[in-house]
């Protein structure tokens, strides 16, 4: 489940449920139109999940504040909670994140 997933970040790390891939690896179940009172199924599959290390996207996003504003203006802000939005996740395993973040005024 996406819980244990999670549970397996390390601190720092961000998991994004668009950025988690399942594979089928085996399955075994009777062929269609057995006729059973009950049956037992076996699905093997293997979850693969990318995590962003949070830190480094908060360490652009300052960056990227600190370079729109006037020095003099930098006290009166900080970052809010970033957001982050899967752009395009091919099948290569790179992935293309946007990540926002509000500009809040004290």
């Amino acid at each position: 489940s996406q819980g244990n997933l999670k549970a397996m970040a390390a601190p720092g790390e961000v998991l994004l449920p668009d950025l988690i891939t399942s594979k089928e690896l085996t399955s075994t179940a009777p062929k269609a139109g057995t006729a059973v009172s009950s049956f037992t199924m076996k699905l093997s599959v293997r979850f693969r999940a990318m995590l962003l290390p949070s830190k480094d996207a908060l360490d652009l996003l300052q960056a990227k504040m600190v370079a729109s504003l006037p020095a003099s203006q930098l006290p009166n802000y900080e970052l809010g909670e970033p957001q982050y939005t899967v752009q395009a996740y091919p099948a290569d395993g790179l992935a293309e994140v946007r990540i926002d973040a509000p500009l809040n005024k004290h």
